[in-house]
């Protein structure tokens, strides 16, 4: 399961551990990011556990995204820091969508960790929150999770259902779901430690495990073992889009400007400008060779659609914000095609629809963070 983790841990005497996922593995909910998160908590584990190794930890979470964002941003904000392991958190948000959508996005993400260094090891947490006990209550099927499952047992990824632990803690405790999850979508300390002892729990199985098969019957040292590559199977879906990137927005192919302006973003270290529409007509275009695009919106205070021509064909209307939006920043995409011809350069133009703003977003702007390229 994690013997080329034992093997960095035991001889290179250093890891780098990659959690990838939404609010609660960026640590909502908790007292203390850093300190009482299950994120923390884990990574607290390993430096105890291993006192002779350096530990690094990457926060490579987003609050209120899920695999549908995950599988473009996992190369920039997750690969690029070299993670030995990863754990993926992204079936909570992903609650209410379809199983046949985040089967190929979940596999587009265990594929791009694949691909990045086969040497990695990975495994996959499920958590929990209100609405998703209570469809399980009812005999409803958790989908996302089945789906990021299905996706996990053909990468080989080793999977840890902390949210029915959590489940269980909370019955055996009388049922008060507040005790544990005060705001009815993130866990407090209480909710985080039981996470983090979940995962820790199975950990120390899987690499007890790992250690006795690495050392053999005749207990020769892990140093004596080299690190074993995994092999990449093949695609399980055909719509997974498996070079699925993050563009900056200055570095789009043929970028022309007309209206849209070059600011940079001062709130948030997703992404360092953005481009900024203030009257309804702006637009700005691009080229592009690939299967499709799509948007990751700046969200703060924005409350106009756009309208997307490719090729010169029909427009489409692309809406920017949804009721979350409106209310508090939130990172939002949308993903306006990928049915396109990859061998062809597609010419892309987006002009700001009129805008709608509302009490809780009175700017009339547009903002887009960066492009979805696939």
């Amino acid at each position: 399961m994690l013997k080329n983790t034992i093997y960095r841990l035991e001889t290179e005497k250093k890891l780098r551990i990659g959690f990838f996922g939404g609010s609660i593995t960026d640590g909502t909910g908790s007292t203390n990011f850093e300190k009482t998160s299950y994120r923390a908590r884990v990574t607290d584990w390993f430096r105890n556990a291993f006192p002779e190794s350096e530990i690094i930890a990457v926060n490579a979470a987003i609050g209120g995204t899920g695999t549908g964002y995950g599988m473009f941003r996992c190369q920039a904000d997750l690969l690029s820091d070299k993670p030995d392991l990863v754990f993926v958190e992204f079936a909570a948000n992903d609650w209410g969508d379809s199983y046949e959508n985040v089967l190929p996005q979940a596999e587009s993400i265990f594929r791009q960790i694949r691909r990045a260094d086969p040497y990695t090891d990975a495994v996959a947490v499920f958590s929990v929150y209100d609405d998703i006990a209570e469809e399980i209550e009812l005999g409803i099927e958790y989908e996302s999770r089945s789906a990021i499952t299905t996706a996990a047992h053909h990468y080989g990824v080793p999977t840890v259902d902390a949210g029915a632990a959590f489940l269980m803690k909370i019955i055996r405790a009388g049922g008060i779901f507040s005790d544990f999850i005060p705001d009815t979508l993130h866990p407090n300390d209480k909710g985080h430690k039981i996470m983090a002892d979940t995962i820790i729990g199975r950990l120390s199985a899987w690499m007890d495990k790992d250690r006795a098969e690495l050392r053999g019957s005749e207990g020769s040292s892990c140093g004596n073992i080299a690190l074993t590559p995994r092999e990449t199977p093949k695609l399980l879906c055909e719509t997974t889009l498996e070079y699925a990137r993050l563009v900056e927005v200055t570095a789009l192919e043929n970028l022309r400007l007309n209206g849209f302006t070059v600011e940079k973003n001062d709130d948030s270290k997703r992404f360092n400008e953005m481009l900024e529409a203030t009257h309804a007509g702006d637009s700005f275009s691009f080229t592009f060779k690939g299967r499709g695009f799509g948007f990751c919106w700046g969200s703060t205070n924005i409350n106009g659609n756009v309208k997307v021509e490719i090729d010169g064909g029909d427009p489409v209307i692309v809406q920017s914000w949804d009721h979350y939006v409106r209310c508090f920043h939130r990172l939002r995409s949308a993903i306006v095609t990928t049915n396109l011809d990859p061998e062809k350069t597609h010419s892309v133009t987006v002009t700001a629809e009129p805008f709608q703003p509302t009490e809780q977003s009175p700017d009339e702007a547009v903002r887009i963070g960066s492009i979805f390229m696939c």
